[in-house]
Protein backbone atom coordinates (compact mmCIF):
# COMPACT_ATOMS: atom_id res chain seq x y z
CA UNK A 1 0.00 0.00 0.00
CA UNK A 2 1.47 3.65 -1.09
CA UNK A 3 1.10 6.76 1.11
CA UNK A 4 -1.82 8.07 -0.32
CA UNK A 5 -3.92 4.94 -0.41
CA UNK A 6 -3.12 4.54 3.21
CA UNK A 7 -3.96 8.23 4.50
CA UNK A 8 -6.83 8.08 2.54
CA UNK A 9 -7.74 4.56 4.01
CA UNK A 10 -7.05 5.54 7.90
CA UNK A 11 -9.52 8.92 6.93
CA UNK A 12 -11.93 6.98 5.37
CA UNK A 13 -11.61 4.77 8.58
CA UNK A 14 -12.06 7.42 11.28
CA UNK A 15 -14.51 9.27 9.15
CA UNK A 16 -16.67 5.82 9.69
CA UNK A 17 -16.35 6.37 13.26
CA UNK A 18 -16.27 9.94 14.17
CA UNK A 19 -18.36 12.95 11.80
CA UNK A 20 -16.58 14.12 8.75
CA UNK A 21 -16.10 17.72 10.27
CA UNK A 22 -14.31 15.93 13.17
CA UNK A 23 -11.98 14.38 11.23
CA UNK A 24 -11.19 17.53 9.03
CA UNK A 25 -10.18 19.34 12.25
CA UNK A 26 -8.39 16.55 13.48
CA UNK A 27 -6.04 16.99 10.29
CA UNK A 28 -6.02 20.56 10.41
CA UNK A 29 -4.79 19.87 13.95
CA UNK A 30 -2.18 17.95 12.88
CA UNK A 31 -1.03 20.08 10.31
CA UNK A 32 -0.68 22.94 13.33
CA UNK A 33 1.13 20.51 15.36
CA UNK A 34 3.44 18.83 12.99
CA UNK A 35 4.69 22.07 11.55
CA UNK A 36 5.44 23.14 15.32
CA UNK A 37 7.26 19.62 15.71
CA UNK A 38 9.52 19.82 12.62
CA UNK A 39 10.49 23.40 14.09
CA UNK A 40 11.86 21.94 17.19
CA UNK A 41 13.09 19.06 15.36
CA UNK A 42 15.56 21.81 14.18
CA UNK A 43 16.18 23.67 17.28
CA UNK A 44 16.96 20.51 18.97
CA UNK A 45 19.86 19.54 16.46
CA UNK A 46 20.57 22.74 16.50
CA UNK A 47 21.06 22.77 20.19
CA UNK A 48 22.56 19.15 20.34
CA UNK A 49 19.71 17.75 22.68
CA UNK A 50 19.39 14.07 20.92
CA UNK A 51 16.88 12.86 24.20
CA UNK A 52 14.82 15.90 23.28
CA UNK A 53 15.16 15.20 19.30
CA UNK A 54 14.01 11.42 20.08
CA UNK A 55 11.03 12.41 22.03
CA UNK A 56 9.62 14.91 19.27
CA UNK A 57 10.60 12.27 16.94
CA UNK A 58 8.67 9.47 18.81
CA UNK A 59 5.56 11.87 19.45
CA UNK A 60 5.25 12.44 15.46
CA UNK A 61 6.24 9.15 14.44
CA UNK A 62 2.85 7.88 16.58
CA UNK A 63 0.89 10.94 15.07
CA UNK A 64 1.78 10.08 11.49
CA UNK A 65 1.01 6.51 11.44
CA UNK A 66 -2.59 7.35 13.19
CA UNK A 67 -3.37 9.45 10.23
CA UNK A 68 -1.59 6.51 8.02
CA UNK A 69 1.18 9.35 6.93
CA UNK A 70 3.47 5.72 6.85
CA UNK A 71 6.96 7.40 5.08
CA UNK A 72 7.10 10.17 7.88
CA UNK A 73 6.29 7.75 10.45
CA UNK A 74 9.48 5.91 9.51
CA UNK A 75 11.51 8.65 9.11
CA UNK A 76 10.31 9.81 12.72
CA UNK A 77 11.53 6.29 13.76
CA UNK A 78 14.92 6.45 11.99
CA UNK A 79 15.49 9.89 13.78
CA UNK A 80 14.11 8.55 17.02
CA UNK A 81 16.60 5.55 17.13
CA UNK A 82 19.21 7.52 15.95
CA UNK A 83 22.17 7.17 18.51
CA UNK A 84 24.03 10.37 18.07
CA UNK A 85 23.68 13.86 16.12
CA UNK A 86 25.75 14.03 12.94
CA UNK A 87 24.76 15.13 9.10
CA UNK A 88 22.91 11.84 8.91
CA UNK A 89 20.91 13.65 11.35
CA UNK A 90 19.82 16.59 9.43
CA UNK A 91 19.19 14.66 6.55
CA UNK A 92 16.51 12.64 8.43
CA UNK A 93 15.26 15.99 9.70
CA UNK A 94 15.07 17.46 5.83
CA UNK A 95 13.31 13.95 5.15
CA UNK A 96 11.32 14.31 7.58
CA UNK A 97 9.99 17.94 6.28
CA UNK A 98 9.24 16.58 2.34
CA UNK A 99 7.74 13.46 4.15
CA UNK A 100 5.30 15.93 5.87
CA UNK A 101 4.74 18.16 3.25
CA UNK A 102 4.14 15.09 0.94
CA UNK A 103 1.71 13.65 3.87
CA UNK A 104 0.07 17.12 3.96
CA UNK A 105 -0.49 17.13 0.61
CA UNK A 106 -2.15 14.02 0.58
CA UNK A 107 -4.79 14.80 2.82
CA UNK A 108 -5.70 17.97 1.73
CA UNK A 109 -6.56 15.86 -1.41
CA UNK A 110 -8.53 13.35 0.48
CA UNK A 111 -10.67 16.52 2.61
CA UNK A 112 -11.24 18.43 -0.92
CA UNK A 113 -12.31 14.78 -2.66
CA UNK A 114 -14.51 14.11 0.18
CA UNK A 115 -16.97 16.73 0.20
Amino acid sequence: MNQQESIFTMLNQLSEQLDRPSVVELVELYFENTAATLARFKEAAHQGKLEKLSQEAHALKSSSANLGAVDLSAVCLKIEKSPQLNANTQSLIDQAHRGFEEASAIMKKWITNTH
